[in-house]
């Protein structure tokens, strides 16, 4: 058993979600964000549906799309969350 865990929920636009943290959920989430064969936005929206439960509105997707970005990169900031047309650094 390990000593640490890891989150089952986030807070965006200040309401918890229940998330998919699973490792297997998290392959399938970075496969489909390097799906290079689809737009960026199409991209970030599966990678969103896939680790939040529920539906989050439109006006909390860059805030969702930063904290799982930040989850991604083991709780990290990372210096820039690509968004958009911007190409992951």
């Amino acid at each position: 058993m390990s000593s640490w865990r890891l989150p089952t929920r986030l807070e965006v636009g200040g309401k918890a979600y229940p998330i998919h943290s699973d490792y297997r959920d998290i392959l399938d989430i970075l496969h489909r964000l390097n799906d290079a064969s689809e737009p960026a936005f199409i991209r970030w929206r599966v990678a969103l549906a896939l680790f939040y439960e529920g539906d989050l509105p439109r006006s909390d997707y860059p805030e969702a799309m930063q904290k799982l970005a930040d989850f991604l990169n083991c709780g990290q900031t990372p210096r820039r969350c690509w968004t958009g047309n911007r190409t992951p650094r």
